[in-house]
């Protein structure tokens, strides 16, 4: 029929594994509207007609900030997936798309709670990646990829401990040995 929106079954696979996250409801709206093409991406914002000054990622300053530039494929957001995939020590090879990369980056882990920390992880990088960006734009802050990873380890100890069932490690095992903490 016409009208009708259509979506591949990835697609729908990761929203519905995305709204069981044990994330905070308002970073897991976020990832929804960026596999929805529907937040403040400055690519985004000018199709909606919106004046933008500067129509360049804010993390790298070296081409158009669109959601999969901004998440994937900016040199800057890449060097953040492989040094957290370096601390989870899980070998990765980074997709094309954000899709491609939850489902991925979702199904490293073996048992049901190692799957939900991968989740939470995954959901840690997109926000903390978005309030870098926000923080450099707003802030006149700088590309800090160190302060991100650090960011990104603190969030997802912070949110597992509060809602994943049977973790009950520390913050410092959290951060120097993620993986035993989630095996």
């Amino acid at each position: 029929m016409g009208g009708e929106l259509s979506y591949s079954s990835d697609f729908i696979l990761v929203t519905k594994s995305l709204w069981k996250c044990k994330a905070p409801i308002k970073c897991l709206v976020f990832c929804w509207q960026v596999f929805m093409n529907a937040f403040p991406c400055k690519s985004l914002l000018q199709v909606r007609g919106v004046e933008v000054e500067n129509n360049l990622c804010s993390l790298c300053s070296l081409f158009i900030e669109d959601p999969i530039h901004l998440f994937l494929l900016c040199p800057m957001a890449f060097n953040i997936w492989l040094s957290v995939a370096n601390w989870l020590e899980v070998e990765v090879v980074l997709p094309n798309s954000l899709t491609s990369l939850y489902l991925y980056w979702t199904n490293l882990g073996i048992y049901k709670k190692s799957k939900q920390c991968f989740k939470v992880v995954w959901v840690s990088v997109i926000w903390s990646l978005w309030l870098h960006r926000n923080g450099i734009i707003f802030q006149q802050g700088v590309m800090d990829c160190k302060e991100v990873l650090d960011n990104i380890k603190m969030r997802s100890w912070k949110w597992i401990k509060s809602s994943v069932p049977g973790c009950s490690f520390s913050y410092s095992n959290w951060y120097f040995s993620p993986r035993l903490c989630i095996s």
